[in-house]
């Protein structure tokens, strides 16, 4: 992920060890039954010198019937975020009016019945266009949100806690985020210091965009490129559509990603 891609809906997978069938969706005896459902929230914990970590809150997609023997047995255990959810819940039908970017995603989560204990938007600082749906329309509550906060050059994701967080443009350079959390680190661990392990930075070419056009609906074309790099990576063009209020948004939308 960075910062021109759309985020992904985050996913997970363990394996459990299961000889007592208390994971079996067709155990009656079960301690769990008849909780053992797809979509049944799931949360990990880790402990770190002595402090725990809520790694993840998703939700199971299912749950595999294997048997390993008489005695023994398995399940891999697959699982998504929140995104999930929203993916499937239609905006047809739906009209939502001129307003801010936070306020166009509260609205979506709205649509979808989204808890408001499981959401942190931010107000926004770009006004969007009304947006109206027909009852035909396949546009997804997730899909809508997503271009609300790419007009916004925001951030939209699912944190550990299992929460809908929307950052605009002013939220993400502001504190906290503006000032480091945390220090990690691959060797010898010093005072306040988190171990990691596998982190891979991208430094290739598809990070690489100098040519950006955008338009809205109603508007006309808007165009923001850089010379230099055109030069020494040839000219890489990028697309925008927009959902910006005035063609003077649109404009600051793409030269803020160039």
């Amino acid at each position: 992920q960075h910062q021109l891609n759309r985020i992904e809906a985050g996913t997970g997978s363990f394996k459990i060890n299961d000889k007592l069938r208390y994971f079996d969706p067709d155990n009656t005896y079960g301690p769990y039954y008849p909780e053992v459902l797809p979509l049944v929230p799931i949360q990990t914990r880790a402990v770190l010198v002595g402090q725990t970590y809520t790694v993840m809150s998703q939700y199971v997609d299912r749950w595999p019937r294997v048997r390993m023997g008489r005695t023994y047995a398995e399940r891999d255990i697959t699982t998504v975020d929140g995104f999930e959810a929203l993916s499937h819940v239609g905006v047809g039908g739906n009209n939502y009016v001129s307003q801010l970017s936070g306020a166009r995603v509260t609205a979506l989560l709205l649509t979808a019945v989204w808890p408001t204990a499981l959401q942190e938007i931010a107000a926004g600082q770009e006004l969007l266009l009304p947006a109206e749906y027909t009852t035909t329309d396949a546009t997804t509550a997730l899909s809508a949100i997503q271009e609300a906060a790419s007009t916004e050059n925001g951030l939209f994701f699912i944190n550990g806690a299992g929460k809908a967080i929307f950052l605009d443009r002013r939220t993400w350079i502001s504190p906290p985020y503006s000032t480091s959390q945390a220090t990690f680190t691959d060797i010898v661990l010093a005072a306040g210091e988190l171990p990691y392990a596998d982190i891979v930075p991208s430094l290739d070419k598809d990070l690489i965009f100098n040519d950006w056009r955008g338009i809205r609906a109603g508007g006309s074309p808007q165009t923001a490129s850089d010379a230099a790099s055109i030069l020494r990576y040839f000219r890489r063009t990028k697309q925008v559509n927009s959902t910006a209020f005035t063609d003077a948004q649109v404009l600051n939308q793409i030269q803020y990603n160039l």
